[in-house]
């Protein structure tokens, strides 16, 4: 048993300084990201926006200067980030260029699948190290 605490306080220091990078990586990459561009319309046909998870408090969609009305010009499906033109829409006419403006959670499926895995890893390791001294005394 002698050396085993120091083993496992070592394990715990590799696993913090391997586990540092991906925590910067995860907080740059959280927060609302800011889009404003131009779409060309494909009516009838849902098109992918930039971003999921859609903040829809400040979405503004504009045709030639003209403010467009979600249910009557267009459908947003804020989670997929996907949107659809209407064909029943008298402001909006296929292959025209829609300029869109709006924000959206950076924070993705990959970004939360990481910081989920990321106390497996530090177990592992501290796992893996006392195995060692386990076989070591063997």
């Amino acid at each position: 048993m002698n050396g085993s605490p120091v083993k496992v306080m070592i394990a715990v220091a590799i696993a913090a300084t391997l586990v540092s990078p991906f925590t910067g990586a995860i907080a740059g990459n959280t927060g609302e990201v800011g889009v404003a561009g131009n779409v060309s319309a494909d009516v009838g046909n849902y098109q992918e926006i930039e971003g999921y998870d859609v903040v829809t408090s400040n979405f503004t969609a504009t045709d030639d200067g003209t403010t467009l009305t979600e249910g009557t010009d267009y459908e947003l499906n804020e989670t997929e980030g996907t949107i659809k033109f209407l064909s029943g829409s008298s402001t909006v006419n296929d292959s025209e260029s829609v300029n869109l403006s709006y924000s959206y959670q950076a924070t993705d499926g990959t970004t939360e699948t990481i910081t989920g895995l990321l106390p497996l890893f530090v177990v592992l390791l501290v796992l893996v190290t006392l195995a060692a001294g386990v076989i070591n005394r063997l």
